[in-house]
């Protein structure tokens, strides 16, 4: 009777242990997964984003698009005409160059329209994310007015995905950060060679303190004032191209790893201010139902009329030894960004085959 009872006992016993293994394998892979998904589902997107962003970093086999993200664009060639061209340009990297041959493409009909969302603002009492819903609603009346395509939007507006239509075509183009922050720097103060005197006061000086409107770059920078390192600035076209999420707006890791995957996932090419004439070529390499001929009519241009010239910022002063120095670690992210740009447009020029 004592055994009997004692195996009975011991069964039971196996059994309770089964079921508890049984229950904890089961636990151990769904309960933590649920808790983490509720509770830190914002962070877990971001790291997701990260590795993402990581995974797109790499060149294999001579690709520059992601390895392991089937849909990225980025350096992919594109057939036909039938395409809406988004180009939200990053203010003082050239876009006005780019405009007057958009200019010339749609006297050739061959754009059926080119919608600007210039003269847009966006009331400062709606905050950033009732800003950014407002700019793109403003953005889906650009789209509204279109009516044949190919056409174009263009604008000084941060990356919108535009759900609207079916694989619309990015461009974009940035500028080596310290260039481009002075240059917007004195732009604000003094316009450039196409600025009126209405525009410049009424439009570029109004952000201004009325006592640094003829301070150097240099002074503002030794003197720590906001409008030279307040970080936002000073990444600012990180944040142009992480697009509008409100954290795209707070310096990171994560706004670095997202604006590079918007660069891989979502623009066909982005190039550099500086090789002008190449980023040019390579919209012809791959877009040339499009763009056949853009890189001619820019030299022709720049003979005939130094656009580039005219549009420089006037009275701008080159930054000191020592600014150069500071600013190098202020605009740290920026560079990457700019750095993985360039990297990535490089070898999309050797792969089309535009000679440096």
């Amino acid at each position: 009777m004592y055994w009997r009872r004692r195996v009975k006992c011991s069964n039971l016993i196996l059994l309770i242990i089964l079921i508890s293994a049984s229950m904890f394998v089961i636990l151990k892979g769904s309960l933590p997964h649920i808790l983490i998904t509720r509770i830190f589902a914002d962070e877990r997107n971001m790291k997701e984003s990260r590795a993402m962003a990581e995974d797109v970093n790499s060149v294999t086999n001579g690709q520059i698009w992601a390895s392991n993200y089937t849909k990225a664009k980025y350096g992919r060639p594109i057939t036909g005409k039938d395409h809406l061209i988004v180009y939200n340009r990053v203010p003082k990297c050239g876009s006005r160059t780019l405009l007057a041959l958009f200019e010339q493409l749609k006297n050739e009909k061959r754009l059926a329209t080119v919608i600007s969302t210039q003269g847009f603002h966006v009331p400062r009492d709606l905050g950033f994310a009732g800003g950014q819903r407002a700019l793109k609603d403003r953005i889906n009346q650009a789209i509204d007015q279109i009516k044949h395509l190919p056409s174009a939007i263009e604008g000084h507006f941060r990356f919108h995905s535009v759900d609207r239509l079916k694989n619309p075509i990015y461009i974009n183009i940035i500028r080596e950060p310290l260039d481009r922050m002075v240059s917007q720097y004195y732009y604000r103060r003094f316009g450039d060679g196409q600025t009126s005197d209405r525009f410049l006061k009424k439009e570029l000086n109004r952000v201004i303190d009325s006592e640094y409107l003829n301070q150097t770059f240099n002074d503002c920078v030794l003197s720590d004032r906001t409008e030279c390192s307040n970080p936002r600035i000073t990444s600012f076209q990180t944040s142009f191209f992480c697009g509008i999420h409100p954290n795209c707006s707070i310096p990171s890791a994560w706004t670095l790893a997202e604006a590079k995957r918007k660069v891989d996932e979502d623009y066909t090419v982005v190039g550099v201010a500086e090789d002008y004439s190449g980023f040019l070529s390579v919209l012809e390499k791959l877009m040339p139902d499009l763009f056949d001929g853009i890189a001619a009519k820019y030299q022709m241009q720049s003979e005939g009329q130094n656009k580039t010239e005219s549009t420089k910022s006037i009275k701008l002063s080159p930054p000191s030894p020592e600014v150069r120095k500071i600013m190098r670690e202020r605009l740290d992210m920026e560079y990457k960004f700019y750095e993985f740009v360039k990297e990535r447009f490089e070898q999309l020029k050797i792969n089309v085959g535009v000679m440096s």
